[in-house]
């Protein structure tokens, strides 16, 4: 009887390129409440958005804003009095508390690339925003 052939085994390390971050544009205020800046908590990782510029960010802060809802009440017309209590009732619903518009993902090597462009200056950058072109180079 003959002894089967020790078989090798190979493990395949996929090597992809993982798109972890966004270019992405946070819209401006919606209402005079509203801040210039977004602040997004992730982890302890604060960090601080400009309004209606195209910005980069982890997409763990992406996903951060499309979490945050806030809650909105529906004006109360006559119909929605109760005659029992002559009380208004209000329908809450939830809506986005972040509007925003993502340009495309980009990989750790552009992002760092694309945050030198945005940082202050006073943080070692250029304190801009970024600009069409640099933004369609950074996704091709």
């Amino acid at each position: 009887m003959a002894r089967p052939k020790k078989e090798e085994t190979f493990t395949m390390v996929e090597e992809k390129a993982t798109k972890d971050f966004a270019i992405i544009k946070i819209m401006a205020k919606l209402s005079k409440n509203d801040t210039d800046i977004v602040v997004t908590n992730v982890n302890g990782d604060i960090r601080r958005w400009m309004r209606n510029k195209w910005v980069v960010m982890p997409n763990s802060h992406v996903e951060a804003l499309r979490h945050a809802i806030k809650p909105v009440a529906s004006p109360a017309t006559i119909a929605d009095i109760n005659p029992f209590t002559d009380h208004a009732v209000k329908e809450v619903k939830e809506m986005p508390r972040f509007a925003f518009e993502i340009m495309g993902s980009v990989d750790e090597k552009m992002y760092k690339k694309l945050r030198k462009i945005i940082l202050p200056t006073d943080k070692g950058g250029q304190g801009r925003e970024l600009t069409e072109q640099e933004i369609m180079t950074a996704l091709q």
